[in-house]
Order: structure tokens, then C-alpha cells, then sequence
């Protein structure tokens, strides 16, 4: 038995074999939730820009799904008003995908029954990936879709021990299905956590790939989600999670390429497309 082991958050095995804290990990269940509160707990009650956690992400966080499926595969953060957005590879790696848009067409009663349809659309724009790094887990992907809050980027590397925060709430932030058995859950809700940077590595190569670990509470589902700094500054992308053999705790992982090369990438594509 390996005495790591590596967790796409997509629900995906990459590496090793389960251990019961990743076990808990795979889905959206009670047990996640009550970690990520408990991260929570830990954090200012407003610490992102002078703002909550469920605040600062709300609307703001793309929810990524394969039609195919029932349950949204992934997140994604728009870095630019016109729909350029980053997630996961994995998230978007096996064929077409969509970004969902949910329209309130006018306010919901306050008493009666009424029909969600009336009240409710959701409108689906196709993606296509732009750019993609394998070895990262990173994808530079476009939408037919105006986003009203992009990310701006964080420039500089974050060091060990700096509060990192990740969620997704309000409209777009998916559902939760729970099985009878929490650890074996359904779904792709809504989350937030709070946690610090782990360890902090930088790679010298042509990407200026900043990988690290961080205890925020992760879960399947999440991979793609934007991760900030206490400036709301996007520091990086969920993109798995890990075992800790020597404590046997679970860390978080999320990456970020260097913020000239998104905007390089970006303008290149548009140039490409105009012509």
C-alpha cells in the first residue's frame, strides 16, 4: 500500500490507494461540509478584501459541467470580462463542456406555489480549451459569456503560512444530493474554507509554475475553483488533493502560471480569432 495518495477533485483516483480521510473527500457530504466550517472558525469573520468568504465568492465562481453528466464537473474562475476563464485540466479534458448561467427572469413569491421554470432560467454557454499544461493540471478555456467579476491575478508567490481562501456561493454554486451513506454522497454544492499555504514551491521552467499545499478543506467537486489571497488576488487553481503520510492529514493543492503568460496567451487568442 502506498503511503501517499492523490485525489483529483473531480471524484477521480490519480495516484495510491484510499485512505478514510480521502474517503470523505470524494463528494459533497456532511462530513466535508463540517471541515470546511470548522476552517471557517479559524479565519476573521471578514478576511478577503474586508469581506466574508461566502461574500467575496458569490456569483463570481463558473460552474463547470459535461452534458453528458448529471453532476457539474468542475469550477472555473474568469480572469477576463470576456469569458476567458482557468480551471482544471481535468475538468474539461474529456470532451465538450459547458458553463452554466442561471437568470432570475423576476422575483419568486413569497407565499403560493409556484413553478421554478416561471421564475428560473438556466441558460448553457459550450467552452473550448485554449490553452493546457498536463503536468500543471491547468487549462486556459473560453466561453461565449461576459463574466461580471473577473479575478485579478496575484503577481507575487505566496509563502508559507499565508491565509489562503476558497468558495463558491449564490447563484451557479450547484446542488447537493446526499446518499444514505454521507462518505458516499452526490453532488457538487456550494462551499467555503479558510486555511494557510503548506509548502510553496516555484518552478524555474518556461511557465513560472507556482504549485502548493495548503489546509483548505477540499473535496470532490472543487477542482477548477479559484483560490485567493487575503487581498482577493487569484493566487491559484484547485487542483487536487493529498494524503500526508507522516501526520495523516489531507492538504489541498492548487497551482497558477505566471500572469504575464495568461495575458499573453489571452491576447494571442483574440488576435487569432479576429482575423
Amino acid at each position: 500500500m502506498k503511503n501517499s495518495l492523490s485525489v483529483a477533485l473531480c471524484c477521480a483516483i490519480v495516484v495510491g490507494c484510499s485512505g478514510s480521510s480521502l474517503e470523505e473527500r470524494r463528494s459533497d457530504n456532511p462530513e466535508a461540509r463540517r471541515l470546511q466550517k470548522e476552517s471557517l472558525a479559524t479565519a476573521p469573520p471578514h478576511p478577503i478584501a474586508g469581506k466574508s468568504v461566502e461574500e467575496f465568492f458569490r456569483d463570481r465562481v463558473g460552474l463547470i459541467s459535461n452534458p453528458k453528466r448529471r453532476i457539474p464537473a468542475g469550477r472555473a474562475a474568469p480572469v477576463s470580462p470576456d469569458g476567458y476563464y482557468l480551471t482544471a485540466l481535468h475538468v474539461v479534458k474529456d470532451g465538450e463542456f459547458v458553463l452554466s448561467d442561471e437568470i432570475l427572469l423576476k422575483p419568486f413569491p413569497k407565499k403560493g406555489s409556484f413553478r421554478t421554470a416561471d421564475y428560473l432560467r438556466t441558460d448553457y454557454h459550450k467552452g473550448r480549451v485554449v490553452w493546457q499544461d498536463q503536468k500543471a493540471d491547468l487549462a486556459l478555456v473560453k466561453f461565449d459569456f461576459a463574466p461580471k467579476t473577473p479575478f485579478p491575478l496575484r503577481s507575487t508567490p505566496l509563502k508559507v503560512g499565508d491565509p489562503v481562501f476558497a468558495g463558491a456561493s449564490g447563484t451557479n454554486s450547484g446542488a447537493l444530493v446526499f446518499a444514505r451513506e454521507p462518505a458516499q454522497g452526490t453532488g457538487n454544492g456550494p462551499f467555503a474554507t479558510a486555511g494557510v499555504v503548506t509548502q510553496a514551491r516555484t518552478s524555474n521552467n518556461s511557465l513560472q509554475l507556482k504549485s502548493y499545499y495548503s489546509t483548505l478543506v477540499g473535496r470532490g467537486g472543487m477542482s477548477g475553483a479559484p483560490v485567493v489571497d487575503a487581498n482577493g488576488l487569484l493566487a491559484g487553481i484547485i487542483t487536487s488533493l493529498r494524503s500526508e503520510a507522516l501526520t495523516g492529514t489531507t492538504t489541498t493543492r492548487f497551482t497558477l502560471i505566471s500572469p504575464q503568460m495568461i495575458r499573453e496567451i489571452i491576447e494571442k487568442d483574440r488576435n487569432g480569432r479576429d482575423r
